[in-house]
């Protein structure tokens, strides 16, 4: 199988997932990466060495502009309060990944440059009609860190971006990752299989760095 995983976000590690990236999505497998990392506080050593180490089929910064958004009206919980745009940038990073993505595969994975598995991917458990999302770590959504689908059920989940303002805004959705996407599958009328992929963030960025991202 030829399978594309679409690398998004804060670049805070790279050597310590590649070889669990590759277990977890199959060796037998060809496997095409493509990245959209965020330039904010971005390592250039860091980034030296993922590029060297992943060779993407292609990869950039992310370029679109900014959404102009008063997010002192925006609605969320107290702990994303402080970081509501962090929101806007992660989708912004996959918008911009997704544009890169070219050619045909069996499968496009989207998920976090810092997510490590800690199972191998079933395949025979996916549904290619339907967006596939492992279970867990749902808080009232779906858990937005991974998704595979087949290619044009990918280019929908993803398209967020163009959408989020007026997700937020004019319907005034809370800006919570999990309950976005769960609403933005619903705006798109995509349907949703859950399936088993355990996984964790590391390395783990403290609230702090993440505030202060946030407000650059």
């Amino acid at each position: 199988m030829r399978v594309a995983i679409l690398l998004s976000g804060r670049l805070t590690s790279y050597d310590k997932h590649y070889q669990n990236i590759i277990d977890t999505f199959g060796d037998d497998n060809v496997i095409d990466f493509y990245a959209g990392i965020s330039q904010e506080s971005v390592n250039e050593t860091l980034l030296d060495g993922f590029l060297k180490m992943y060779k993407p089929v292609a990869w950039k910064y992310s370029d679109k502009p900014l959404l102009d958004i008063d997010w002192d009206k925006v609605k969320s919980g107290k702990n994303l309060a402080p970081i509501k745009k962090n929101v806007m940038y992660m989708w912004r990073n996959r918008d911009n990944v997704k544009s890169l993505l070219k050619g045909d595969y069996d499968w496009i994975i989207s998920t976090r440059l810092d997510v490590f598995y800690k199972n191998k991917l079933d395949y025979n458990e996916l549904n290619d009609s339907y967006v596939n999302i492992p279970k867990g770590s749902d808080f009232g959504g779906y858990q937005d860190k991974i998704a595979i689908a087949k290619k044009s059920i990918m280019l929908e989940y993803l398209d967020v971006y163009h959408n989020l303002k007026k997700y937020v805004v004019d319907y005034k959705r809370t800006i919570e990752p999990e309950t976005l996407i769960k609403y933005h599958l619903k705006y798109k009328s995509i349907n949703v299989k859950r399936c088993l992929l355990d996984h964790q963030i590391y390395p783990k960025i403290s609230l702090k760095n993440k505030i202060s991202s946030s407000n650059k």
